[in-house]
């Protein structure tokens, strides 16, 4: 996951994910179930339902990825993050100048040993301007939709 996210702004015109064998890279296992890393490039998918960049702030190369967008009528968010090997486990999500007023609705999914992207917490908040305390434990993929824009 952190690899697709670094991408976003690497100079690379297209990139493709092929696995034609069963094991431990391919999406499904020999009976045809869903892998771990098919549950990330659905996170990723999901990140795609939000197409126009959001700046990001506290990205650690080859450590912490991340990145966020808004929907066309700029009504959801969502924020994709991949902590591949930084230390740190405990974050802050800042929200900064949403481009909607009023209360939020923010949905976190995780992907990890327990979790195939449900949803582990779901809240609405008073206010769009909220500060959203997260634990990231490394190989950990999460989707927010919310306009969060910095760690």
């Amino acid at each position: 996951m952190a690899a697709l996210l670094e991408l976003q702004d690497a100079p690379v015109d297209v990139c493709n994910l092929f696995h034609g064998e069963l094991g431990g890279f391919g999406l499904f296992n020999e009976h045809g179930m869903p892998e771990k890393n098919f549950y990330a490039l659905r996170a990723f998918r999901g990140l795609l339902d939000t197409p126009r960049r959001v700046e990001t702030h506290g990205a650690v190369a080859g450590q912490l990825a991340l990145a966020a967008g808004l929907n066309p009528a700029n009504t959801e968010a969502s924020v994709l993050i991949s902590n591949l090997a930084h230390p740190q486990s405990e974050y802050r999500l800042i929200v900064s100048k949403p481009p909607w007023s009023g209360r939020t609705v923010v949905e976190t999914r995780l992907v990890d040993a327990e979790h195939n992207l449900g949803v582990i917490s779901s809240a609405t908040n008073v206010s769009s301007s909220e500060i959203i305390p997260l634990t990231l434990i490394v190989t950990v993929a999460l989707l927010l939709p919310a306009a969060l824009v910095s760690v």
